[in-house]
């Protein structure tokens, strides 16, 4: 057996001259030379071991085609490079084109990452990684699945295609059609039917985002085109999102419920102050409508001005300020709440206070001009009633545990398992 092995070594280092890193055979139970009509092949079997440069492979056989360039590793394939581990059930290595393709099944580790797929492409030119079929990558601080990803070893980009989940530990889980980053930097762009969870650690409240596109780098979100937006202290719709840490920008169209409070305007902040108060400044065709009373869902206060400004506690209106051609719209009722006509106001500024959710002071400043309408002349102005109500389109949350559940369950299973070099 010793005399085979060194027949095989010796006869093994010989190949094409048009590559400069030769093969060399440190061990196999096996060597044969096969005459084929593509000419000379190669064949090494049983315990193989060769070297490729770099390139340190472990395999059950190992077929060397010269005349096409090719190398065939099948069973219990394993390669190690550096950090780089793969293993594999059989793998095609193209010295000419310089790539790696895994066909049936691959696993790959590369320091803290580690990648399972039902195929992959390894382009060693430029260190690009492509998986394709059920893809899971796992990091220290991320877990990815998909049908497709793209990934460069190099910089630690990737680009994500087709049903992308993606589980950013410890606070955020987010769904996309495709998603784009940076493992290194932990920053991600999101397409196509984007929804994402953030569930901090210090906090019960869990936040829902669904939006067209959503990038997101730390303490920065910017999401676009359908946004919608809903935690335990609101929920919106609105066309753009900008966060950067506890502040909000949003515009335009942007709608806001706060508890049964509606706030319409072209732009809002959204300063999430501490645990209980928050503060919304809206202008441009700013507006705010109150809940009057459960029995006439046709009547709410309105507040309309250039400027508004809004304090909530405890996830409801505190105080309203209106500046710039403020409008007010008050509807009365009598000792026995029943509708008593409508009181409307035109003036510089309104300010508005709250108890237990109900409006119980407003102020009328400067230049104030005002006009009652009796109750039996409110049907002849229709346009003081809501056809329908403003919560109809307030838009709900839908629960992630049941998906994420299934995403961990899926990554609990993944064979990410690649034997340490011998």
């Amino acid at each position: 057996m010793l005399r085979i092995i060194i027949v095989t070594i010796c006869g093994f280092l010989v190949t094409a001259p048009t590559f400069a890193q030769p093969i060399t055979a440190e061990h196999a139970e096996q060597y044969r030379v096969i005459q084929t009509p593509n000419g000379i092949e190669r064949l090494l079997l049983g315990n193989v071991h060769i070297r490729i440069g770099a390139l340190e492979i472990f395999a059950d056989s190992v077929r060397e085609q010269p005349a096409r360039a090719l190398i065939i590793l099948q069973g219990n394939v394993r390669i190690y490079r550096d950090s780089l581990h793969i293993a594999a059930p059989i793998l095609y290595y193209n010295r000419k084109m310089q790539t790696m393709d895994a066909p049936n099944g691959v696993t790959i580790v590369d320091s803290s990452v580690r990648v399972t797929a039902q195929s992959g492409i390894y382009f060693r030119s430029d260190d690009h990684i492509q998986l394709s079929g059920s893809v899971h990558i796992a990091t220290d601080s991320l877990l990815l699945l998909a049908e497709v990803v793209h990934y460069w070893r190099r910089s630690q980009k990737f680009r994500a295609i087709g049903n992308v989940q993606l589980l950013r530990q410890p606070d955020r889980f987010l769904i996309a059609d495709s998603v784009s980053g940076n493992l290194a930097t932990e920053c991600y762009t999101a397409s196509g039917n984007v929804r994402t969870w953030s569930f901090p650690s210090s906090s019960a409240d869990t936040t829902f985002l669904q939006a067209t596109s959503l990038y997101l780098c730390a303490d920065t979100l910017r999401a676009k085109e359908s946004v919608v937006v809903v935690t335990d202290q609101f929920r919106c719709r609105t066309g753009t999102l900008f966060q950067i840490d506890s502040t909000l920008l949003l515009f335009p169209e942007t709608r806001i419920w706060l508890d049964s409070t509606v706030l319409q305007a072209d732009s809002v902040v959204y300063r999430q102050r501490n645990d209980s108060t928050d503060q919304l400044t809206a202008w441009r065709n700013a507006s705010v409508l109150l809940p009057t009373s459960a029995q006439f869902p046709d009547r709410w206060h309105l507040l309309k001005s250039e400027y508004l400004r809004i304090t909530t506690l405890k996830d409801a209106p505190a105080k309203i300020l209106a500046h710039t051609d403020a409008y007010s719209r008050y509807f009365l009722f009598d000792e026995l709440q029943q509708p008593a006509g409508v009181v409307e106001h035109k003036t510089d500024t309104i300010a508005i206070a709250f108890q237990h959710k109900k409006p119980i002071i407003v102020a009328h400043l400067h230049k104030a001009y005002g006009q009652f309408l009796p109750e039996s002349l409110i049907d002849t102005h229709p346009q003081l009633l809501q056809s329908a109500s403003p919560l109809r389109s307030m838009p709900s949350r839908p629960s992630p545990a049941s998906l994420l559940r299934q995403f961990l369950n899926q990554f609990q299973r993944a064979p990410f398992h690649v034997a340490q070099h011998p």
